[in-house]
């Protein structure tokens, strides 16, 4: 069965591109009689035009995350060179890059929450719970001791690694402002800029002097 509208091929429908379309599948028992059958179909359509409504709704939220995380990566919005990505501002050493991914995840969350009217909790979730499609789970990393991805890790799995990552720095970063406040943050983000750490180690103990958290438990890998 043909999918009823275009979506991705994970069955999302998303908003910064034009949508592909995919083949839904309804399996069949031999023994289903025709009732049976327009009675599966019927459901399976029902389920994803239910599913395209719940879509619709999440859209606008969705896309205004993506832009804020987007803008807090690179303010500098007019300049899309490789080398302002990945929190370049922060001039973090890659040991520590995971924690400007924190930082780009937890602001984008703020910042769509004001706009929106969305709870920061709900937008924070959608952007640091596991992912069923990755492999690799926020979990299993160890941000203590990040792998590193040009000599550690084989290539065609650094993306999925990195996916894992961020949302795992994300729940660190959000720890941080749970317990500390906004405040903390943005008074360690101007410790960052004002002398990047060296290594990462630097970074946990900026954490812990400028802010009181400590970082170590969330850091670690919980399964």
């Amino acid at each position: 069965m043909k999918c009823a509208a275009p979506c991705s091929a994970d069955g999302t429908r998303p908003v910064d591109r034009a949508p592909d379309d995919i083949v839904f599948w309804v399996q069949i028992d031999p023994a289903m009689t025709p009732a049976d059958i327009s009675e599966l179909v019927a459901q399976r359509v029902q389920k994803f035009s239910d599913s395209i409504t719940a879509a619709l709704s999440q859209a606008g939220p969705q896309y205004t995350l993506r832009l804020m995380m987007n803008f807090v990566n690179n303010p500098n919005t007019k300049d899309t060179s490789a080398d302002k990505q990945n929190m370049a501002w922060m001039h973090l050493p890659p040991s520590a890059e995971w924690f400007g991914l924190g930082v780009m995840g937890d602001l984008g969350a703020k910042y769509t929450a004001e706009i929106t009217g969305f709870s920061r909790a709900d937008l924070t979730a959608a952007i640091d719970q596991n992912n069923p499609s990755n492999p690799i789970q926020p979990g299993t990393i160890d941000l203590l001791h990040p792998l590193n991805l040009q000599t550690d890790i084989r290539p065609e799995y650094v993306g999925v690694y990195r996916e894992a990552m961020t949302r795992k720095a994300i729940r660190v970063v959000a720890a941080l402002v749970t317990k500390e406040g906004d405040d903390a943050l943005d008074k360690l983000i101007a410790a960052v800029k004002a002398n990047p750490p060296a290594n990462n180690a630097a970074m946990v103990d900026l954490i812990k002097s400028t802010t009181g958290f400590d970082p170590t438990s969330a850091m670690g890998p919980t399964q």
